[in-house]
């Protein structure tokens, strides 16, 4: 079932072959950012591929700002079937101030609490929903993952699948980056000829965007509440 997917948050490269990948299963588009421009490049992968797509400015802290784009969208593109919020989960300096935890970490989680509670509204009324959280912890230099941020969306994603089970709603977080990967089977078993070595695999922006659309699709009925580790090239990603 395709229809229309919101993308939020962070201007990060690997949300531009997201938003392609969407716009290539049929989704039509709506993505929320600080300016248009920020959003300029999904948008356009998106046209290229024959959806409509639009670009709205958005205070993603502001609950206003962000009901008011989420009601735009469902009047004028359609009910939103997907919700694509990418959040960065990088600190660059240690937490000591209010200001510091206020931004780091009370700043990404409200952004995601009010983007998610915003589509509840037409994701229940139509009866169906994906809720898609992305995690951007990728290890760029001189900087670290915040791990309470990384904590407080695997809490909340679980605790919002649980909640809108009831309505055909499914929430999962997929968390992007290096060495992130929950142990595998081939760091268990020894690896077959020519494999490459544990922890060596890294996966493109294509396949990032694989995981979101199956997450996003029809046959993720009954997957919900989880936390999908996906390892990606490079902290440039």
């Amino acid at each position: 079932m395709a229809g229309v997917a919101i993308l939020s948050g962070a201007g990060w490269a690997a949300r531009d072959a997201i938003a392609g990948r969407l716009a290539d299963e049929g989704f039509d588009l709506a993505v929320l950012g600080p300016s248009p421009d920020a959003c300029a490049a999904a948008v356009d992968r998106a046209r290229r591929s024959g959806r409509r797509a639009i670009s709205l400015a958005v205070r993603a802290s502001e609950a206003d700002s962000v009901q008011q784009a989420v009601d735009y969208v469902d009047e004028h593109l359609g009910p939103p079937a997907v919700l694509l919020n990418v959040v960065d989960a990088l600190l660059s300096g240690p937490l000591c101030e209010v200001a510091d935890w206020d931004g780091y970490v009370g700043g990404p989680l409200r952004e995601t609490f009010l983007i998610s509670r915003a589509v509840l509204d037409p994701m229940i009324r139509e009866g169906y929903g994906r809720i898609v959280t992305v995690a951007n912890v990728l290890g760029a230099a001189g900087r670290r993952e915040n791990a309470t941020v990384r904590a407080g969306l695997e809490g909340f994603t679980r605790t919002l699948a649980l909640e809108a089970d009831a309505f055909g709603v499914t929430a999962n977080l997929v968390v992007a980056g290096l060495g992130v990967r929950a142990p595998a089977a081939a760091e268990i078993l020894p690896p077959a000829p020519g494999s490459p070595a544990p922890g060596g695999r890294a996966t493109a922006d294509a396949e990032l965007a694989a995981t979101v659309a199956f997450l996003a699709g029809d046959a993720a009925t009954i997957v919900s509440g989880q936390v999908i580790h996906v390892a990606v090239a490079d902290g440039t990603a």
